[in-house]
């Protein structure tokens, strides 16, 4: 009897345990693969572009640029009239993009800030376009912080670099200005935490705490709420992807300069493409803020 009892006594203890292994493994920390499908969706492209291939895409030929982040080499594209040394003056554009594609495929945006007298450095993280390895929330930080790096040491004064971070890459550039010193940080469609928007997408990793989401947190909202530089926050208001409500929880977080714009018909990734007047007038509300 006594054996019958021990075996109960053990299999309701299984019985309690198992669901709560089952909870932790498959939570957002410990079943990294799975979500990092659905967070990185990138795709490669042509290591044999010829510069007409360029001339076409962007309407002029970039430096391509090989740099090392952790174990990997990265590739990025130079955008500027003087790619040996920037003038004094000259703002340059870190673009960290968002979680599909690759760098060709933000041509439009890199027309735009050429337009504006800009000089623009966009780089692929690990696992999109060339770039070596595979992306998570820790190596697209440190991504950011070598490409920024990089800048640097080619001449260019950190308060001389402008971040655009672009959807995931607002987590990005925030991340870096934690660490870092930019000019100022142009914020596009991004989201608040990278809790929030998975609670948003999918509802059911609700029972998450922060504590089983993987680090670095991509908490942009916290990030804000210390020292930052000059933002500029832009959001549609008819965004499908990333409700804009993260945009007014960015700018009611951050703790200084600051601007907010809410584009009532602008949607994910058409707010330089469909409302450039807007979306450049905040530009130079932002350029004016440089010190």
């Amino acid at each position: 009897m006594m054996q019958i009892a021990k075996a109960l006594r053990l299999s309701a203890l299984c019985a309690a345990l198992v669901p709560g292994a089952i909870y932790l493994a498959l939570s957002p920390r410990n079943c990294l693969p799975i979500y990092r499908n659905l967070l990185f969706h990138p795709s490669a492209f042509d290591n044999d572009l010829a510069d007409e291939q360029f001339l076409q895409i962007f309407g002029e030929i970039p430096e391509q640029v090989y740099f090392s982040s952790g174990l990997n080499l990265l590739h990025g594209l130079y955008f500027s009239d003087s790619f040996s040394c920037e003038p004094a003056d000259v703002v340059t554009v870190l673009i960290n993009h968002g979680n599909s594609g690759n760098i060709l495929d933000r041509y439009t945006l890199v027309k735009w800030l050429r337009k504006n007298g800009l000089s623009v450095f966009l780089y692929d993280y690990a696992g999109f376009g060339l770039s070596e390895g595979i992306p998570d929330t820790s190596s697209i930080v440190s991504d950011g912080v070598s490409a920024f790096d990089l800048l640097v040491t080619r001449g260019v004064a950190p308060s001389r670099i402008v971040l655009y971070g672009e959807s995931l890459g607002v987590a990005v550039s925030t991340a870096v200005a934690l660490v870092r010193k930019p000019a100022a940080m142009l914020l596009q469609s991004g989201f608040s935490s990278l809790r929030q928007i998975a609670v948003d997408t999918f509802p059911m990793l609700s029972i998450y705490p922060q504590e089983l989401f993987p680090t670095p947190s991509l908490d942009s909202a916290a990030m804000l709420s210390g020292r930052h530089p000059p933002i500029l926050i832009a959001h549609g208001m008819k965004d499908p992807t990333v409700h804009y409500f993260h945009a007014q929880r960015l700018f009611d977080s951050a703790s200084r300069e600051k601007k907010l714009l809410l584009l009532p018909n602008a949607v994910h990734n058409d707010l330089v493409t469909n409302f450039s007047d807007e979306m450049t007038q905040g530009l130079f509300w932002l350029l004016s803020h440089l010190k």
